[in-house]
């Protein structure tokens, strides 16, 4: 069913218009680096890579 659901959702955001970088005003784009610069200074979710071990524990319930 997970996988369904992430395909699902995969397939509908290929289909999405998507801005173009080029669309951006400078401060947009300044603004978007600067929020990617503080995603990437996260720290991963888990060990694993797999985000739902934070939301769900070793037997699928919600933790």
């Amino acid at each position: 069913m997970d996988e369904v659901v992430r395909t699902a959702v995969r397939d509908a955001l290929a289909r999405a218009e998507r801005p173009s970088i080029s669309d951006l005003t400078p401060d947009q784009q300044a603004k978007v680096d600067r929020m990617l610069a503080r995603m990437k200074a996260l720290p991963p979710l888990d060990d694993g890579g797999n985000p739902d071990a934070a939301l769900y524990d070793e037997h699928g319930l919600p933790r």
